[in-house]
């Protein structure tokens, strides 16, 4: 009876600690989150926001830079991901309601922006911390799944802007162990 209570409460602790992660708001090229390589062209050019690696979220706050780290392409618009609500604008700091317990990948905004064909290679879009927020304090938050919900601080991503050979992407990637990646070549 004792080992059954104690593995019963290993259990939850457990399952508790997988809702607790709060995964990444990251910058991509694409709506697949494939890529983080963004080229200044004359055209318009999109970036997409992606919630990654989170089992569950219900929502997410941060603020995305696009003017600190030599962007010169000129700001457009920003679409809300449907049927997602977001308050505020996220060059200035927002939150994004999802409705429900969403899992990742998840994409939750498109930017768009007009290429000048100006931005220096290696220049940067950022996924930073909201500054508009005073409880919880500035950052980029995510809240979990479970009831009541958790604020639970996240990462953010960023996209590199006419990269070379100096100034490489990180796409963050899942944990894994050799026996899942062998099967992948079965």
């Amino acid at each position: 009876m004792k080992r059954a209570l104690i593995l019963a409460v290993c259990l939850v602790f457990a399952s508790t600690m997988a809702f607790a992660q709060a995964g990444s708001i990251g910058l991509f090229s694409d709506p697949g989150g494939a890529s983080c390589d963004v080229y200044d062209v004359p055209a318009v050019v999109y970036v997409y926001v992606i919630h990654v690696l989170t089992p569950g979220a219900t929502g997410s706050q941060f603020r995305v830079n696009d003017a600190d780290w030599g962007n010169a392409m000129v700001f457009l618009a920003e679409t809300v991901t449907l049927p997602y609500l977001k308050i505020g604008q996220c060059r200035d700091g927002c939150a994004i309601a999802y409705g429900s317990c969403i899992a990742g990948p998840n994409m939750i905004l498109t930017l768009m922006y007009s290429g000048t064909a100006l931005t220096p290679p290696c220049s940067y879009i950022q996924v930073v911390a909201d500054p508009t927020t005073e409880d919880p304090p500035p950052g980029i938050w995510v809240t979990d799944c479970v009831i009541p919900p958790n604020l639970i601080p996240a990462t953010g991503g960023d996209v590199v802007i006419n990269p070379d050979e100096t100034c490489m992407c990180n796409i963050p990637v899942q944990d894994t162990n050799w026996g899942r990646i062998k099967s992948l070549y079965r």
